[in-house]
């Protein structure tokens, strides 16, 4: 057993000094070996395999999760709403009764920029306040599940907006009722309700934030490709309202049957 001088228990701090000292001498000398330096493929990290293979399985489970595959589907369909109006806006606007040209159809978008803008803006502080509103009532104790009340105003406004926006098309209504009210309504609905519903399902799983985000975005990306395939070729030979209301009842039905279910059996799932 090496013996410890008085002088270093007298004076900590020099030991320290010495060591660091000895520390900055060696720091900076010696290079990779040729092997290190030019090995394309390097040596596989066990900790890391363990770690890949986590976040590659992760997501499939976390997919059979009721609570993460609701708020994947609140992504998923309350996005392609977007997509939806997108899709359909350049036979609608370019045809009679309204003759837009390119230019003038690009630039009804901006309805829907501006209500995303204003969804972004109220969607949180909304549902933090629905949230802090009632964990007053409840003793100061929170539980997620009562941020889900906070869907109903954004609901209404998304069945309002897509509403006007597919009768508007088909029965020829102005188009300023059309982009001002159906469009900007719409993209308030785009952005809040997957903003609410992720919040959710991330203060159930806060550990595997990312992970949730991965599955909810295959749903998103899933299901506005194959909605490419389909929504013209349906619009052309039944209308502008089928496929619209198609997306408006996804898309509000979900949060709607979240609060139905969740807000009195979130807990036991």
């Amino acid at each position: 057993v090496e013996a410890v001088s008085s002088e270093t228990i007298s004076n900590p701090q020099g030991q320290v000094d010495a060591e660091n000292q000895h520390g900055k001498a060696i720091t900076g000398h010696g290079s990779p070996s040729t092997t290190q330096r030019w090995k394309l493929i390097p040596e596989p990290d066990p900790i890391g395999i363990k770690l890949l293979s986590r976040d590659l399985l992760l997501p499939f489970q976390l997919a059979t999760f009721p609570i993460v595959l609701f708020a994947s589907c609140c992504l998923g369909f309350g996005a392609n709403s977007l997509l939806v109006l997108n899709l359909l806006e350049s036979p609608a606007f370019s045809s009679s009764p309204y003759n837009f040209s390119p230019a003038a159809v690009g630039f009804v978008n901006f309805a829907l920029l501006v209500g995303a803008v204003v969804g972004l803006l109220t969607a949180g502080p909304f549902s933090d306040w629905v949230s802090m509103f009632f964990t007053r009532r409840n003793h100061g104790i929170r539980e997620p599940e009562m941020r889900l009340l906070s869907f109903v105003p954004f609901v209404c406004l998304g069945v309002i907006g897509m509403s006007v926006a597919a009768v508007g098309w088909e029965k020829g209504w102005r188009w300023e009722a059309i982009v001002v009210i159906g469009f900007g309504f719409t993209g308030v609905f785009v952005m809040s309700i997957p903003t609410i519903g992720l919040t959710y399902a991330i203060d159930c799983y806060k550990p595997v934030a990312g992970e949730i985000m991965v599955v909810a975005t295959v749903v998103k990306n899933t299901y506005g490709f194959g909605m490419t395939y389909y929504i013209n070729s349906w619009a052309l030979k039944s209308g502008y309202i089928p496929p619209v209301m198609q997306l408006m009842a996804l898309s509000a039905g979900t949060p709607v049957l979240g609060i139905a279910i969740f807000h009195f059996f979130g807990k036991g799932l």
